[in-house]
């Protein structure tokens, strides 16, 4: 089952976090924002980049070097696309950081296995492998080119070895996919039907994903942001949500709060919302649950 939002008897004995002021990705960092004058001269020479593909003067998105804010390594970013955004949020913005404080009722270092559905460019995997350094990671990401940004981040994350990188959509039932792309940034792919025009996507359900991974006990932590394919995941996810000890989520319409809730309360799930984000812009939610200690 899950607890109501709002009820803090409910939510791990601890009330829920609405979201911090100030969650919306600055989109002209000062000086101050970066550790180093280079680190703040890589930024302007990365967005002038930028600047030139949407204006399309220039049509290379090839990935260009960033620095990393919070662990050593390298950070590969790709001008005119969604990187940017997806970096400032994960690791200056803080989307994640509630992880940091609420993972499931342990210390960093005992987090073991980690999944990353939607991978996308690969930030939120190298927060986790800065953060949890014993953890093994599932990334699963549909798109090609996204999936070889994220494998080059994580080849420069000094810890290339702790993750299975997987190309696939996960869905409710195995099969192939293919992916919408029109008018849409390259974190905002949707998962649609498959045709013989189309490309072919492999579609795996998470019990065949976390097999393919070797995670055969507990789930320390799930992320997912599939853009909608949520849906279809957890309105039948009886067979291993009960796995999960901690599930960070972003919901998008149509799918609803209320459904979300339904779904997991049907499927048996013992998980309390512990923080909540509202992206009123995008009219999305992104959710931190917990599991129901007595």
């Amino acid at each position: 089952m899950i607890k109501a939002l709002g009820d803090a008897e409910n939510s791990l004995h601890q009330p829920v976090v609405p979201a911090p002021a100030g969650r919306t990705p600055v989109t002209r960092p000062k000086r101050r924002h970066f550790s180093s004058t280079a680190d703040w001269l890589r930024w302007r020479r990365f967005r002038f980049l930028g600047k030139l593909v949407n204006k399309n003067i220039l049509k290379c998105k090839r990935p260009v070097e960033m620095p990393h804010p919070n662990a050593p390594g390298r950070l590969f970013l790709r001008p005119g696309t969604a990187d940017f955004g997806i970096f400032w949020e994960i690791f200056l913005d803080r989307l994640y950081d509630s992880l940091l404080r609420r993972e499931p009722g342990r210390s960093v270092s005992a987090v073991r296995t980690i999944v990353d559905l939607g991978a996308n460019c690969g930030m939120f995997t190298r927060f986790a492998l800065a953060h949890f350094p014993n953890a093994r990671i599932l990334a699963v990401e549909p798109d090609a080119a996204n999936l070889a940004v994220c494998r080059r981040n994580v080849e420069a994350s000094g810890r290339p070895e702790a993750v299975t990188l997987v190309q696939a959509c996960a869905a409710a039932r195995a099969g192939y996919r293919a992916l919408d792309r029109q008018g849409r940034s390259t974190a905002s792919y949707e998962m649609v039907a498959a045709t013989t025009a189309a490309e072919q996507i492999r579609a795996a359900t998470v019990p065949e994903l976390l097999q393919q991974a070797g995670f055969e006990a507990g789930i320390d932590i799930f992320k997912c942001d599939i853009e909608g394919a949520e849906r279809e995941i957890f309105a039948d996810c009886r067979n291993w949500i009960d796995r999960v000890g901690c599930l960070t989520i972003e919901l998008h319409p149509p799918y609803t709060l209320d459904d979300f809730e339904r779904d997991l309360t049907e499927n048996g799930a013992q998980l309390a919302v512990v923080e909540r984000v509202d992206n009123g812009q995008l009219a999305s939610a992104m959710l931190t649950l917990g599991k129901i200690t007595a």
